[in-house]
């Protein structure tokens, strides 16, 4: 059986999403409150709200890709596993061995 400490947590990587969306309301929010005070123009505004949404699909598909490779390791665990677990052949075969 898989190692609990070392198997990725896939609820971790659901709280990077949580927490990816709640930056997306402050950054909203923070760019927001500088147009108002007149702290940036509409077109930095404009700017600033592109490259956070370039940087918001890179830290998605990065997390997308890692609960994908995540789950491809587990799966592969598994599996590997499986291949070692002793049948009831097995067990018979290795309990008459006189050696």
């Amino acid at each position: 059986m898989t190692d609990p400490e070392s198997a990725p947590d896939f609820l971790e990587l659901d709280r990077f999403k949580l927490d990816v969306q709640q930056s997306r309301r402050e950054v909203n929010l923070g760019i927001d409150e500088l147009l108002q005070n007149r702290s940036i123009t509409p077109h930095m505004a404009t700017s600033l709200l592109n490259d956070y949404g370039y940087a918001e699909d890179t830290v998605w598909s990065l997390l997308n890709s890692a609960q994908v490779l995540f789950a491809s390791h587990e799966s592969l665990v598994a599996d590997a596993e499986q291949e070692v677990v002793l049948d009831e052949d097995d067990i018979i075969e290795l309990s008459s061995d006189p050696s």
